[in-house]
């Protein structure tokens, strides 16, 4: 069974569903095998990237982009190399997630990545941004980057579920995601109805709040590749609760000593893509 662990984002919250993406750029891809053999260790975190059929269809240069981003973050803040090796169309989620990654797992059996990143607009990614989860597939597997979390272990697969273009900050929006006012409604902006909206300069523009615009999630690719490393580490968190491995959290101030004008920094919490700066160090392969 699956064992979902972070159903939250690592940006600013919404209800709308994604514009409609760009269709793919080229037909549905095969499982494309990952370099050095199966069940081989290269010393790479592997990523495939599964879009969900039941979901808008975002382009392959599109994720090759973020995911690249992705991995700019992965090398800084980890030391350790990330990498999207494959992106497939055509599978659809059915009635949630988890099948998707599933049914997908057993097609590469042979040699099987370390994470698969599914691009969706069911209900908890479009609400909070993305959501993880992990499970152990259903041959022998041996993950590259074991979790020392307690329950995880080293046989998980671990599953980072995204929002491709989650809205930050968002402005002007009613419960259906559609954009019907100039200014904040329904305690949007902080609760501070009458804020202006600005659009945010992306490949899908969107309405956010005005004062955002120095903001690091005001960057769509930088906020989305936060999304991707931040559902990849939440496997590796220290917490029993999940959501206190995020910045700023009491259990992140207790474990890291900073102070409160420190955890109150928002440029620093988004530096760190939202997550408690000690949970990088636990993203190690096996040595």
């Amino acid at each position: 069974m699956a064992i979902l662990v972070a159903v939250t984002g690592c940006g600013g919250s919404s209800t709308s569903a994604p514009t409609p993406a760009s269709s793919p750029s080229a037909p549905p891809a095969q499982p494309t095998p990952i370099p050095s053999g199966p069940l081989s260790r290269n010393g790479v975190f592997d990523a495939v990237v599964l879009v969900d059929a039941q979901a808008p269809q975002t382009s392959l240069p599109d994720i090759q982009r973020i995911f690249g981003r992705a991995a700019g973050i992965f090398l800084e803040k980890t030391r350790e190399s990330f990498r999207m090796t494959d992106a497939v169309y055509g599978m659809a989620r059915g009635s949630n997630v988890s099948n998707l990654a599933r049914a997908y797992s057993v097609t590469v059996a042979g040699n099987p990545p370390d994470g698969l990143a599914v691009l969706t607009d069911d209900s908890t990614a479009v609400t909070f941004g993305g959501y993880s989860f992990w499970f152990s597939p259903p041959y022998p597997f041996q993950n590259e980057f074991p979790s020392p979390r307690a329950g995880v272990g080293e046989t998980s697969l671990y599953v980072a579920v995204i929002d491709f273009d989650h809205a930050y900050a968002r402005c002007g929006y009613d419960d259906q995601g559609n954009h019907v006012s100039d200014v904040a409604i329904d305690g949007e902006c902080r609760n501070r109805p009458g804020t202006p909206c600005v659009q945010r300069p992306s490949g899908r523009a969107q309405w956010t709040c005005s004062g955002v615009e120095g903001d690091l999630y005001f960057d769509h690719d930088y906020f989305t590749a936060c999304t991707v490393v931040h559902e990849f580490l939440h496997p590796f968190g220290i917490d029993a609760n999940a959501n206190l491995d995020h910045y700023g959290t009491p259990g992140c101030i207790a474990r890291t000593g900073m102070t409160a004008s420190q955890a109150a920094d928002l440029r620093q919490a988004q530096t760190s893509c939202g997550l408690c700066p000690d949970v990088f160090a636990r993203f190690q392969r096996r040595r």
